[in-house]
């Protein structure tokens, strides 16, 4: 599956390849604005100190970029838009 949220962490496209797992559009809203205000969190808690990267520090990615359990993993792009490309794979 591809999500693709907005800065605020809106969902404003998705296209699903898994035939496997059928989500409403509720729980892919209520999916990806989780992750995104999970992500959000770990970038402010995070005890790993980010490297300024000089004037292209807005570059460096934050939050959570990869997330892997038993039976899937979920990759997660961020921009330097604020927009996120969120890829499940079962």
């Amino acid at each position: 599956a591809l999500y693709i949220l907005n800065r605020n962490g809106s969902l404003i496209y998705e296209q699903d390849r898994m035939g496997v797992l059928q989500l409403s559009s509720n729980d892919k809203i209520r999916l990806t604005s989780t992750f995104h205000g999970i992500s959000a969190i770990a970038a402010k808690i995070s005890p790993v100190q980010r490297s300024s990267g000089g004037s292209f520090g807005f570059l460096q990615p934050s939050g959570i970029q990869v997330l892997d359990a038993d039976t899937f993993r979920l990759q997660c792009y961020h921009t330097a838009t604020g927009m996120k490309f969120m890829a499940m794979v079962l």
